[in-house]
């Protein structure tokens, strides 16, 4: 049925499939780099593998690992040619465990082949209605289950390995690196370069790579793992699983040819992401793809100039580099408004914003369009009828508990998002956004110190905004006591001051440390003697650790979700205190109709 469907609509393209069938094995097959290319990147790349990660890059592996691979994967991804999502061996996995275990151990601890389950299926998803060319699908990769289990219990391994291999500047696919890190770093030092009046002309140029993981040379993959240090077994075991593949083409439901390439890296093995960024290590341009086999999409790179640049220098140097001059790179990807009810309001319209709203303030108008297009979705309606809107949108935007639907505020999430970033920076100094930041804006204390100036950038500015908002919640903790002052910093623990408000006794810049006996504790007859009963409990409450020389930062709140705790504290001045009925327990289509007959 579905493939009557997708022939009726499409039409039937196995008339020109040999034609689609040379394009990918072109696509996946190369001449073999030169070896002098290769060693001019790898020579200069020294080992960064400690043996102590070698060591457990290389024990043995055990079931348990493979059981935790199983659960973890996503139930109902599309399976490959073996037709068995992940939900099977999950659901039957008493019955099924110990084989699949033990086809796992025979590949990973003993060395067997991986030919026989590395089979994988290609289907063509059509970009537009006109199909005439291979440039007019996108190739989706559907790996077999059990291959797929396997390389999750390798990937689980390998990402421990490379937090102190790879460059703090490749954000993804890391625990720890953020991919906003590079975009504020970027956003700076295309701010930075705007406004730079220097005699000597700066440039920045954007590289876009073409078709970057089909193009991947196993050989000088191979060659930079062992360069940083990995073991021949643990590059054996790579490599058997990326060489061992092989394509078929789904066409109108139907599997088609065999395809045996000898470059690339697949898009649904979980292995590709760390192996690519294993290549990115590497040098780069002219050298770099001769040796890799990366290629530089011309069409979508870009380079511009500094204002103490000249134009018709800059065009002379664009035309020898062969990279478009462009205006200063300050636009990111347009965010899409597309609408649904309850479910497509908060999923499509209201997460897509996310990314952008953890470094940019958005525009006011922008906040009133998307809440303009929410409300007259759910409502009903558009741009020539206009139906009864029950109850306002700031009412809907209330959490459950209180009345509302749970729809977010653009606005006081895109300061909670900034917030967020802001926490992160005060908490991770030494992070590469941290490091970039810091020495443009703040070169003395941290960013909860510091302000906004002229001539500042659109980032800093929108991270001090939601820094207004962490300044909320923030208080310090006590460590030796030596860097807080009594009176003039945050750090009793009493929400919303967390300062003492009784007039000093002793001296106003007195620091935490006097109040601090000889033995380690707190100095009770001091503490009574100049404050209040009502502070007394709440200092020696505070668990000192003397041992901290910089004392910290903590949040009040009680919730362990950074972004929940961040937006709940930005809807906390909008919150009514009324009694309500809400009832959550309600289904979620009849809690919809008493929300609509609820009087606002």
């Amino acid at each position: 049925m579905l493939s009557s469907w997708n022939i009726r609509k499409r039409r039937d393209h196995r008339h020109d499939l040999q034609s689609k069938k040379d394009a990918l094995k072109k696509a996946s097959q190369a001449n073999l780099p030169i070896e002098g290319d290769i060693g001019k990147i790898v020579d200069g790349v020294s080992p960064r593998l400690d043996s102590i990660t070698s060591r457990f890059l290389d024990a043995n592996f055990t079931g348990e690992e493979v059981r935790l691979a199983v659960f973890a994967m996503n139930p109902i991804k599309a399976p490959g040619s073996d037709g068995l999502p992940a939900i099977f061996y999950q659901h039957y996995w008493e019955l099924v465990g110990s084989s699949i275990v033990e086809a796992c151990m025979n590949i990973l601890n003993h060395g067997a082949t991986v030919e026989g389950m590395n089979n994988t299926v290609i289907c063509l998803i059509p970009k537009n209605q006109k199909l005439e060319t291979m440039a007019d699908f996108r190739p989706i990769s559907l790996c077999n289950v059990i291959y797929k289990i396997i390389a999750k219990v390798i990937t689980n391994r390998f990402r421990h390995a490379l937090g102190g291999i790879i460059s703090e500047n490749q954000c993804a696919f890391i625990p720890g690196h953020l991919i906003s890190d590079n975009t504020i770093v970027g956003f700076e030092c295309i701010h930075r370069l705007k406004r730079r009046e220097r005699k000597k002309g700066s440039m920045a140029i954007k590289l876009d790579m073409s078709k970057a993981f089909d193009r991947v040379e196993w050989h000088f993959l191979a060659r930079m793992m062992e360069k940083l240090g990995f073991s021949s077994k643990w590059v054996g075991l790579i490599m058997r699983c990326i060489s061992s593949v092989s394509y078929s083409v789904m066409i109108n439901g139907e599997l088609c040819g065999h395809i045996s390439p000898t470059r690339g890296l697949r898009q649904g093995d979980p292995l590709s992401p760390l192996l690519f960024l294993i290549c990115a290590e590497g040098g780069v341009l002219a050298d770099y793809g001769r040796a890799s086999g990366q290629v530089i999409n011309f069409d979508k790179s870009a380079m511009c100039i500094s204002p103490s640049f000249s134009v018709s220098a800059g065009q002379n140097l664009s035309s020898r580099v062969g990279i478009k001059l462009v205006e200063c790179h300050e636009s990111y990807l347009g965010l899409p408004c597309i609408v649904g009810k309850e479910i497509l309001v908060k999923v499509v319209v209201q997460a897509p914003p996310s990314y952008a709203m953890s470094m940019f303030r958005l525009p006011k108008s922008l906040i009133n369009e998307i809440h303009r297009l929410c409300d007259r979705f759910w409502w009903g309606g558009n741009e020539k009828k206009r139906k009864i809107h029950w109850c306002s949108w700031k009412h809907l935007c209330k959490e459950k508990c209180d009345g509302g639907l749970g729809f977010h505020n653009p606005e006081t999430s895109n300061r909670a998002f900034l917030a967020k970033q802001c926490w992160r920076l005060l908490n991770n100094p030494n992070s590469l956004a941290g490091r970039v930041l810091k020495s443009c804006y703040y070169k003395v204390g941290s960013i909860l110190e510091a302000t906004k100036k002229s001539n500042d950038s659109y980032v800093w500015n929108s991270l001090i905004w939601g820094k207004g908002l962490l300044d909320t919640g923030v208080r310090c903790r006590v460590g030796d006591g030596k860097s807080i002052t009594i009176w003039k910093d945050k750090w009793i623990p009493r929400p919303t001051t967390f300062k003492l408000t009784s007039p000093p006794k002793i001296d106003g810049n007195a620091t935490v440390d006097q109040l601090i006996s000889s033995s380690g504790g707190w100095n009770t007859h001091l503490i009574r003697d100049c404050y209040m009963d009502s502070y007394f409990g709440l200092i020696i409450s505070e668990i000192l650790n003397l041992k901290d020389k910089m004392g910290a930062v903590s949040f009040s709140c009680t919730s362990k979700t950074s972004n929940k705790v961040a937006n709940n504290l930005a809807l906390y001045a909008l919150r009514s205190h009324k009694d309500t009925y809400w009832m959550e327990d309600y289904p979620l289509c009849l809690a919809n109709i008493v929300e609509a007959d609820k009087p606002d």
